[in-house]
């Protein structure tokens, strides 16, 4: 049987398959953005070190960068998926 695929690309990719462009298989859904980092991956900002990890709290991110960027997105009419 058939199967169409759906795919959301990375907040900061800029290679977008020819295929997905071309091909009624494949649809590109949106841009995948996160608000902050995961704890499993550690990117997370924590006010404490991980304890695996005793110099590193995660990363922060600054949330006017953040906002300005989904506004961006928002007025080209692309979807989010958004993490936080």
């Amino acid at each position: 049987f058939p199967v169409r695929v759906g795919m959301y690309f990375g907040e900061h990719s800029r290679y977008i398959p020819r295929i997905v462009e071309s091909s009624p298989w494949f649809k590109g859904l949106g841009r995948k953005f996160i608000l902050d980092g995961g704890l499993l991956i550690r990117t997370g900002a924590l006010t404490e070190p991980y304890y695996d990890l005793p110099n590193w709290k995660g990363e922060l991110h600054d949330p006017d960068i953040k906002k300005a960027r989904i506004l961006d997105f928002h007025s080209q009419g692309v979807q989010l998926a958004i993490h936080n």
